[in-house]
């Protein structure tokens, strides 16, 4: 749910908004709130964005314990 919040929050203040999440539900929000953001379904895992991809980066409710 929150994907979609800082993403849009984030495009209107000029950023360009990416974002993985596992649920397509999220993804889909997230596309129509943030048409111009890159958001893909995945594993926060396996993430398909390449090293020093971004300048900042949130997560919510994905990180509770060490693995």
């Amino acid at each position: 749910m929150w994907l979609w919040v800082v993403a849009q929050l984030a495009a209107t203040r000029g950023a360009e908004a990416s974002g993985i999440d596992a649920a397509e539900p999220s993804i889909e929000v997230a596309r129509l709130r943030t048409p111009e953001g890159d958001f893909c379904v995945g594993d926060m895992f396996s993430l398909p964005f390449p090293e020093s991809s971004f300048d900042r980066a949130t997560a919510f409710n994905g990180i509770w314990k060490g693995v």
